[in-house]
């Protein structure tokens, strides 16, 4: 596939923007349900939940570099948790529209295919089983321990981030160059308020200005190459995210990097 017209880009860069407000609204109302930002658990939640609230909240005070700076640590954790959500559905997608999603069984599943299955399940539908059935096959990439990725947001916040992907035009999930834009676009609104802000930038920051990065992510990306690269791999030479935690662009960044770096 050639590159995306600019309408298509204009498109892509829409859809991204307002994922990433629908994530993270619902990923800080999440969070704020869970009581993460107070120091008292609420009484009435599980023991799973009590276990997921308190690996939260260690989260929160090492992204905010120590327990005085709960405010900034509370604000990266739900970025944190935001991307994961958006992350994990939208490469689902790719995968699916790619011919790639893989059952456990060693079949490619579509996404109307998982809805029959989930149909078949409890407690779960065709977006949560695709998630699922991605991240068994990309682990390194997709940690199933990571309690970020546990936290689940509300019923409205997930339709609404699937509804955007799936108003996505398909050409859009095997062009050469989406999954770089996809990347960049997730960062626009926080690159123009850094660039507005004057103020010194830190870690959280330094993705959206990096000309590196921009460079790593427009160059020739086939979303299909880089699926069938990825799927093809071992668990242990998937490249993992863990060292990349100082913002949640990173693990974008970082998996197309190492991508480019098998194709050279």
């Amino acid at each position: 596939m050639s590159p995306l017209s600019s309408d298509l880009r204009n498109m892509l860069e829409r859809a991204i923007i307002k994922a990433r407000d629908v994530a993270e609204e619902a990923a800080k109302a999440a969070l704020i349900a869970l009581a993460v930002r107070q120091d008292t658990a609420f009484k009435s939640i599980s023991d799973e939940q009590r276990i997921l609230r308190n690996a939260l909240r260690v989260k929160m005070r090492q992204l905010g570099g120590g327990s005085d700076a709960q405010d900034t640590g509370f604000q990266l954790l739900v970025e944190e948790v935001a991307y994961e959500q958006w992350h994990r559905r939208l490469f689902a997608g790719f995968l699916a529209e790619n011919g790639l999603l893989m059952h456990p069984d060693g079949v490619a599943v579509s996404l109307e295919e998982c809805r029959e299955l989930a149909a078949e399940k409890e407690d779960t539908d065709a977006w949560q089983l695709a998630v699922c059935y991605a991240s068994t096959m990309l682990p390194g990439i997709f940690r199933s321990n990571d309690y970020v990725a546990k936290m689940q947001l509300s019923p409205e916040g997930q339709h609404e981030l699937e509804r955007i992907i799936m108003e996505l035009p398909p050409v859009l999930f095997t062009a050469d160059d989406t999954l770089g834009w996809v990347y960049q676009f997730w960062q626009t609104k926080r690159k123009k308020e850094v660039n507005h802000s004057g103020r010194k930038i830190g870690g959280a920051d330094l993705s959206p200005r990096h000309s590196a990065f921009h460079r790593a992510l427009h160059g020739p990306v086939p979303a299909r190459k880089f699926a069938r690269c990825l799927v093809g791999c071992s668990p242990s030479n998937q490249p993992s995210s863990e060292k990349f935690h100082l913002s949640p662009f990173y693990r974008g960044w970082h998996t197309s990097r190492w991508y480019l770096s098998r194709l050279a």
